[in-house]
């Protein structure tokens, strides 16, 4: 149960597989990597994230690509600030195996999704932008999911693309394509 926090800019991916440890990206930092810069992929639970600096990923990486214990139980937290901000040349941020809880108050964006998650039972709050530049600004696969906008979802395909059962969208500001 560990917080990792990183304080100043880095080039190196940020490897976050431990079960139940905090990663804190503080303001005005960037983290600028060649593929994915964030890399949770082992399947554990109850990670945090604050993303209140810059998580850039080029190379067609991916901003964050996290997985997830779904046998298990638990849930992942990303919670990105009004200065944090998650570019993927890829993706913003892929989250496999479900119960991933994402508040947006910041920036997301990809290039084929700016939001991407599977499995059940996740749930988006977001107040300000997420954004794809030719796919779907969010792709949900999976049940359950509930998403809360009260800010922008845009894509150049869809604004968000909801598949599978019992999917909740409550749209108090804008989706956009």
């Amino acid at each position: 149960m560990a917080v990792n926090i990183l304080d100043s800019d880095s080039t190196t991916q940020w490897t976050a597989n431990t079960a139940s440890d905090t990663y804190v990206l503080q303001e005005d930092v960037y983290l600028a990597v060649l593929g994915t810069a964030i890399s949770g992929t082992a399947a554990v639970t109850n990670r945090k994230f604050q993303i209140d600096g810059h998580v850039i990923a080029d190379g067609g990486g991916s901003g964050m690509f996290i997985g997830q214990d779904a046998t298990n139980g638990g849930s992942n937290t990303i919670a990105i600030g009004a200065t944090g901000s998650v570019l993927g040349e890829a993706y913003g941020i892929v989250s496999h195996g479900g119960t991933l809880n994402l508040h947006n108050k910041g920036s997301v964006m990809g290039q084929t999704a700016g939001l991407y998650m599977t499995g059940s039972a996740n749930v988006v709050d977001n107040d300000a932008t997420i954004m794809a530049f030719a796919g779907a600004g969010i792709n949900s696969q999976g049940d359950y999911a509930t998403i809360y906008n009260s800010g922008d979802i845009t894509g150049d395909d869809r604004g968000a693309y909801l598949a599978g059962h019992y999917a909740y969208l409550v749209n108090t500001g804008n989706i956009l394509s």
